[in-house]
C-alpha cells in the first residue's frame, strides 16, 4: 500500500491504457484489486450519492408508513390479566 501511494497515477495510467490488474496487499495479504471498469454497473461517486438522497427519501416513507399502521393497530389492555 505504501508503494502504491507513490506510483498510483502510473498505476491508474497502466489500468486505464494496458487493462493491468493489481492486487493492493497490506502485510503480504492482499485487500483489494485494482483493475479496468468492465461494466456499466460500475457505481461512480455521482450514483452513489444520489442512491444515498434516494434511501433517506425512502426511510422517510417507511417511517409514514409504520406510523400509519402503528394508529390503527388495537390498543394494548392496560390490565393484562383482570381478576
Amino acid at each position: 500500500m505504501t508503494e502504491l501511494s507513490r506510483v498510483l497515477a502510473a498505476v491508474l495510467d497502466r489500468v486505464r491504457r494496458r487493462g493491468d490488474l493489481f492486487l493492493i496487499e497490506q502485510d503480504g495479504e492482499a485487500v483489494a484489486a485494482l483493475e479496468p471498469v468492465t461494466t456499466a454497473d460500475a457505481a461512480t461517486w455521482s450514483s452513489l450519492a444520489k442512491d444515498l438522497r434516494d434511501v433517506s427519501r425512502q426511510k422517510s416513507a417507511f417511517a409514514a408508513d409504520l406510523e400509519e399502521i402503528q394508529r390503527h393497530q388495537p390498543g394494548v389492555p392496560t390490565d393484562m390479566w383482570p381478576s
